[in-house]
């Protein structure tokens, strides 16, 4: 007999990740800028690691966002959105690589103390 699928948690959207971007970043995105293969690659990685991804362009902008949602309630990113924008599909999202792997090295910091830091 089949087992019944176990209901996740719901998770409640708490707010954006709000971050600097500095001449770290900018230096470390310019050495590691993925290509299509690459970056479709890492997609499908952080999809599997149980994040929404998107990338859009945003005409208000001028540029395209990229974003990880973490909805997986037994993630300390759970209800978080960690967002980064470019004028470049690619340097956006290897702008968001860099912030979620490199800067936070996979957690996030709090929401409200993420608030304090910048306001962008």
């Amino acid at each position: 007999m089949a087992k019944k699928p176990v209901k996740k948690k719901e998770v409640v959207f708490i707010g954006y990740v709000r971050t600097q971007v500095d001449k770290v970043a900018k230096d470390w995105v310019a050495a590691n800028l993925l290509n299509e293969l690459q970056m479709g690659g890492k997609l499908i990685q952080l999809a599997s690691d149980g994040y929404k991804v998107s990338l859009q362009w945003r005409d208000e902008d001028a540029a395209f966002v990229a974003g990880l949602y973490c909805g997986d309630s037994s993630n300390s990113n759970a209800g978080l959105m960690l967002t980064s924008r470019h004028n470049d599909a690619l340097k956006a999202f290897t702008l968001l690589v860099y912030l979620h792997e490199v800067k936070y090295d996979g957690t996030w910091p709090d929401y409200q103390d993420s608030r304090q830091d910048t306001d962008w």
